[in-house]
C-alpha cells in the first residue's frame, strides 16, 4: 500500500483495495492500482457471485458473457472470485469480519457462509483452480468458464 501510494501516487482508498486484493503480489497491485477497469471488473464479479444461488441457469450463462469480453483479464476475473470463496471460508471457519476482504459485501458473506458446506467451497475452488488450468491449456474458453459457472451455481445451495 505504501509503496504504490509513495512510488505511484495511488491515491490511499485505491492503493488500499489493490493492495489487499493483490494478495501481497506487488505486481498485481501496481497493475490493479493502474487499471481503470479494476472497479468494474470486482463490481461485475460480486453481481454474479452475489446472487448466483438466486440466478436461472441462462442467467449465470449470461454471466459468461460478461466475462468473455475480457479474454485476456479472466485470470484476474478467477482470481477476484477465489478471494470471495476465500473470505466466505475464513469468515465460515472464524466469524471473525476483520479476516474478511470484501468488507462491503460482509453481509452477503456471512450469508453465503451459513448455506454453503466446506466441502462445496472445497468444490468451488477447485472448479475455479481447474478452469484457470483448462484456460492455459486452450481449451474453448466459453466452455471453460461454463464449466466453472456451473459448478459454482451447483455449489452454492449447501
Amino acid at each position: 500500500m505504501e509503496l504504490l501510494m509513495e512510488t505511484y501516487q495511488v491515491p490511499d482508498y485505491l492503493a488500499r483495495t489493490a493492495a489487499l486484493f493483490s494478495g501481497g503480489n506487488v505486481g498485481k497491485a501496481i497493475k490493479y492500482a493502474s487499471s481503470e477497469d479494476f472497479g468494474k471488473m470486482k463490481d461485475d464479479i460480486l453481481h454474479i457471485l452475489k446472487y448466483i444461488d438466486e440466478m436461472q441457469t441462462y442467467e449465470v450463462i449470461s454471466g459468461l458473457k460478461t466475462l468473455s469480453i475480457s479474454k485476456n483479464n479472466i485470470e484476474d476475473y478467477i482470481d477476484l472470485m477465489l478471494l470471495w470463496y476465500r473470505d466466505i471460508l475464513v469468515y465460515k471457519a472464524t466469524q471473525d469480519p476483520e479476516l474478511v476482504l470484501y468488507k462491503e459485501e460482509l453481509s452477503y458473506i456471512r450469508e453465503q457462509a451459513k448455506k454453503i458446506s466446506y466441502e462445496n467451497i472445497n468444490n468451488i475452488i477447485n472448479a475455479m483452480e481447474k478452469a484457470k488450468i483448462r484456460l492455459k491449456a486452450n481449451v474453448n474458453f466459453d466452455i471453460a468458464i461454463e464449466l466453472m459457472l456451473l459448478k459454482l451455481k451447483e455449489n452454492c445451495n449447501g
